[in-house]
C-alpha cells in the first residue's frame, strides 16, 4: 500500500529502500510494483489517508481502482509509475507534506521542521499561535522563524500554518505543556 509523501519523506532516501526491494525482488523471480512512486494521475492525496500511513476507505477505494486497472492491463507500468522516488519529487510543484513540532529538553520552546519537497526554506513563511485559559495568543504571523517560546507557564494548543510564497500549504495544532 502506498504511504503519504510526509511518511516516506521524513524516513530518509526512499530510493535506496525501493532499489535494495525491487532488485532482491527481481533476483528471486518477482516483478515489484512500488505504489509509492504512482504519478498525479494514479497518486494519493493527504484527503485518502486517516494518519500519515495508512488508507482511509476513500484511500483503499481508489488504491484498489488503480491496483485493478494495473493489473488487468488497463494502465501500464511506465504509464503508472515514476521510475524513481526522485523523479516523483522533482515533477511535483513546491510542497509542504507536513510539519514536525519538536519541543526542546527545557520544554519552553519549540522548533518547527516543515517536511518538504525542493522548496526552499527561504520561501516558507508561519503564522504561530497559542490558546491558553481562553486567551489566544498570536506569537508570529508570516514569519520565516523556526523557534519560538511558549507562554511561560501555560499549557494549552499550539496553531502553526505553513506557507509556500504566500499560500497556505498546512495547518497543525498540538497541544503543549511549558515549564
Amino acid at each position: 500500500m502506498p504511504g503519504s509523501d510526509f511518511y516516506l519523506h521524513e524516513k530518509g532516501d526512499y530510493d535506496t529502500f525501493y532499489s535494495e526491494i525491487k532488485s532482491y525482488l527481481n533476483r528471486l523471480g518477482f516483478d515489484y510494483y512500488d505504489f509509492n512512486l504512482c504519478r498525479p494521475a494514479f497518486s494519493m492525496e493527504d484527503k485518502d489517508y486517516s494518519d500519515d500511513n495508512h488508507l482511509n476507505i476513500n484511500g483503499i477505494q481508489k488504491f484498489s481502482n488503480y491496483f485493478c486497472n494495473l493489473f488487468t492491463g488497463k494502465v501500464s507500468e511506465e504509464d503508472m509509475f515514476y521510475s524513481s522516488y526522485k523523479e516523483k519529487i522533482d515533477a511535483q510543484e513546491d510542497k509542504i507534506y507536513g510539519l514536525l513540532i519538536i519541543k526542546a529538553e527545557n520544554a519552553k520552546s519549540f522548533k518547527i521542521y516543515p517536511v518538504k519537497n525542493n522548496v526552499s526554506e527561504s520561501d516558507i513563511t508561519y503564522d504561530v499561535a497559542v490558546k491558553h485559559n481562553g486567551i489566544e495568543e498570536v506569537l508570529a504571523q508570516n514569519s520565516p522563524d523556526t523557534v519560538y517560546n511558549y507562554p511561560e507557564q501555560t499549557s494549552g494548543k499550539l496553531y502553526i500554518k505553513s506557507y509556500i510564497r504566500g499560500a497556505l500549504c498546512n495547518s497543525v495544532s498540538v497541544s503543549y505543556a511549558a515549564f
